[in-house]
Formats: C-alpha cells, sequence, structure tokens
C-alpha cells in the first residue's frame, strides 16, 4: 500500500469507527440514538481533523 494511503487511512479510521458504531445503533437499535457529537470532537481532535459542526 502507497504510504499516502496508509496516512490517509490510519488519520480517518478512528472517526470512521466512530460514525460507523452510531449508524449500526441508528439502523439496529433505536433511531433515537444520539449523534456522539462530543466522541467525535475527541476523535478530530486527537488526530487534528478539520472539523466544523
Amino acid at each position: 500500500m502507497p504510504d499516502g494511503v496508509a496516512t490517509l487511512l490510519s488519520r480517518h479510521s478512528p472517526l470512521a469507527t466512530v460514525l460507523n458504531d452510531f449508524y449500526h445503533d441508528l439502523q439496529s437499535e433505536s433511531r433515537k440514538t444520539p449523534c456522539p457529537l462530543e466522541e467525535i470532537r475527541q476523535v478530530a481532535g486527537r488526530h487534528a481533523l478539520p472539523l466544523e459542526l
């Protein structure tokens, strides 16, 4: 795998995991599942991801 691709995946995969877990809960448990906004902010901050919410 090219270095650039590996870097992109390792940088964004933690946030993708949070969003995937939220989507799974939304679909399988309750449509009233709250958005994990604080967790999104924390993960974005730890990985220097730009976040505009």
